[in-house]
């Protein structure tokens, strides 16, 4: 199928609807084209004029100041931008009793939050165009209550179809490092300081157990009719404390995972490797800034971004491999980007979606390889063969079961599985 076909159609069957609709098409399929079509077509059936009152809604500053009125000027319409009022959502929620003749509502997932979809709800709009690569299910309720989606595209459907490049699964096993000197670890005994050091596979290991174990109260516990009911203050206090401390285990695995001593050497030799190719890009994908930044050269996050060129650098070519954190998640095109790491992440199915559209911007018969980092660890465990003797485990960390959750029902085909 060919591309600007599929955006007629999806363009058309928006005009087909009450006009107050969500299309849902995935990076790369091209909504800012569908959207510049159905302005077109409004104007040409007179259900807009120079009069008409249009708002476009996004969710950064770059999207409403730059990036649009760059999509308008790339298809003709700088005309139309003129007459266009351009606001982000964190600014729009707090207004009441506007009126406009079209609301383009760019990112709609990103409103749905108690407060930014309250411009909804205090405003008037006879049309409603929102736009975005992926709902969560858990916020359909809200999206149907707004603007329900007409037609749902996924980047599957349109890499399947031949509209976007395809890409190839790379799963990329580690173990944690069992150097004995790699954290240490400080506390106070009878007044005095003391500290241990132990490897990052036995740090993991203690707190893996702690979560599970604290699990297990917890649930014990919740299960208890007296506790349920109220009647048992005591076990109630006790169930208080066991989530605090359980919360406390489970930030104190996540920045274990998040700031990976193997993690990080692994992703630095994932990098050297993909870039031994000349025409090799990579952003590599990590949750904290500091590991972004002791992995990569060149970095481009919350830190650092103001007044940054490491994006216009990585399409045009200046530099070729690039850390992030959260800033290109949504609304980012880079250019030639053939190579993605998640070098860190959280299981969010959303964010995986978004990070994975900032690779689908290739050529239809390219491809594009998107590495999963997988840590696992090394625990101590009775021997069933040998009684009384401890053997240690390949296990895998909670990182392994967030990637299963992320990629979710996302269709890979035949995903590669390496080890280093």
């Amino acid at each position: 199928m060919v591309r600007d076909e599929k955006q007629e159609e999806i363009a058309e069957l928006w005009l087909e609807s009450d006009r107050c609709n969500t299309i849902i098409v995935g990076t790369g399929v091209g909504k800012a084209k569908i959207t510049m079509l159905i302005l077109n077509r409004l104007y040409e059936l007179n259900d807009l004029n120079s009069e008409s009152k249009i708002l476009l809604l996004t969710n950064s500053e770059t999207l409403r100041d730059t990036n649009w009125k760059d999509d308008f000027a790339k298809w003709g319409l700088s005309w139309m931008w003129d007459k266009v009022t351009s606001e982000c959502y964190q600014t729009v929620y707090k207004w009441k009793d506007t009126q406009w003749d079209l609301v383009i509502s760019d990112e709609i997932d990103f409103c749905f939050t108690d407060e930014y979809h309250k411009f909804f709800l205090h405003n008037q709009y006879s049309m409603l165009l929102g736009l975005t690569g992926f709902v969560d299910p858990s916020k359909d309720q809200l999206l149907n209550s707004i603007a329900p989606s007409i037609v749902e595209y996924s980047t599957q459907e349109a890499q399947e179809d031949g509209i976007l490049n395809r890409t190839q699964l790379v799963l990329v096993e580690f173990d944690l490092s069992m150097n004995n000197s790699d954290i240490t670890v400080k506390y106070k005994k009878e007044g005095k300081d003391k500290s241990f050091t132990q490897s990052e596979n036995d740090a993991y290991s203690y707190v893996e157990d702690s979560c599970n174990i604290l699990y297990g109260k917890i649930s014990r516990i919740e299960s208890d009719p007296d506790v349920v009911f109220g009647l048992n203050d005591k076990k109630a206090k006790e169930l208080k404390d066991l989530k605090y401390k359980y919360r406390k285990a489970i930030a104190d695995r996540k920045k274990l995972l998040y700031t990976g001593i193997a993690s990080k050497a692994v992703a630095k030799t994932l990098q050297d490797k993909i870039l031994q190719n000349p025409i090799s890009k990579v952003v590599c994908f990590s949750m904290l800034t500091d590991q972004s930044d002791s992995i990569n050269n060149v970095t481009f996050h919350g830190k650092n971004s103001k007044g940054s060129t490491a994006l216009s650098d990585l399409s045009s070519g200046i530099v070729r491999s690039l850390g992030v954190c959260k800033a290109i998640n949504r609304g980012v095109n880079i250019s030639g980007l053939n190579n993605m790491i998640m070098e860190s992440y959280d299981g969010s199915r959303t964010q995986f979606i978004q990070r994975h559209g900032r690779g689908t911007r290739l050529n239809p018969d390219q491809i594009m390889y998107l590495y999963i980092m997988l840590p696992y660890y090394h625990k101590k465990m009775d021997s069933p063969e040998n009684p009384g003797k401890k053997v240690y485990v390949r296990r895998p960390t909670q990182a392994v079961k967030w990637a299963e959750s992320m990629m979710g029902e996302f269709k890979f085909n035949n995903p590669i599985r390496i080890k280093l």
